[in-house]
């Protein structure tokens, strides 16, 4: 079993990042931290051959969000039938939708995340090596979490820049330990990890569903 500390973010593929925050900034989520990341790790350890990320993380009790606009975007945004869609909790009743049309929940994130899968078993497998236990025939839960996992029809990959996508960072103790016990269990990485100062990170390829990410912060 992995050693996972807990979900460090739920990410999100926006079409606009300035509208995002707004959107959820006044869904209670506070603004935490703002970066551009360019250069070969922003496209390689996406599985792109070019991109650029500007990025922001926005925060409520018990949840990050990672928004993270794409240069350059994909040009048809994910749909509910499509691989790597989901929903995101927020803190209002009075909307049904986010920008990029995703379906928003009311309530905490311990209420559900629901994301989608043309592999639902594999995803479900996959999140059961990070720690996640099966509760009910598509869900896990975990990490102060629960997720549900639908099932959709086999279509077009769903790439990390195509707005509507979703993807689940897990930190993980040990980055060399998580990776092996992956390929373990027959699980490949999208790319080998990627370092930046104290932090390296990696996605496990998932083209059958959402984006799942490793996350490992090396404290002095």
């Amino acid at each position: 079993m992995i050693d996972v500390r807990g979900v460090h973010h739920l990410g999100l593929t926006v079409g606009d990042l300035a509208t995002a925050c707004a959107f959820y900034g006044a869904a209670g989520y506070r603004l935490a931290d703002r970066l551009t990341v360019g250069g070969p790790d922003a496209a390689v350890g996406n599985g792109l051959d070019a991109a650029s990320l500007e990025i922001a993380f926005v925060a409520e009790p018990g949840l990050t969000l990672e928004l993270v606009e794409f240069d350059p975007s994909d040009p048809r945004p994910v749909a509910a039938t499509d691989p790597g869609f989901g929903s995101v909790p927020v803190g209002r009743s009075d909307v049904e939708r986010d920008p990029d049309g995703r379906p928003v929940t009311f309530g905490p994130p311990a209420a559900g995340l629901l994301v989608t899968s043309s592999a639902p078993e594999r995803t479900i497998g996959l999140l059961g090596v990070l720690g996640f236990d099966r509760d009910g025939r598509n869900e896990v839960v975990g990490h102060g979490v629960r997720v549900e996992v639908v099932g959709v029809p086999a279509g077009r990959r769903t790439p990390a820049n195509a707005p509507g996508r979703v993807h689940l960072c897990c930190e993980v103790a040990d980055m060399r330990k998580a990776c092996d016990e992956l390929a373990a269990r027959s699980f490949e990485l999208v790319s080998t990890p990627r370092v930046s100062g104290g932090l390296s990170w990696v996605f496990v390829s998932n083209p059958e569903g959402p984006g799942v990410e490793l996350l490992a912060i090396d404290t002095p």
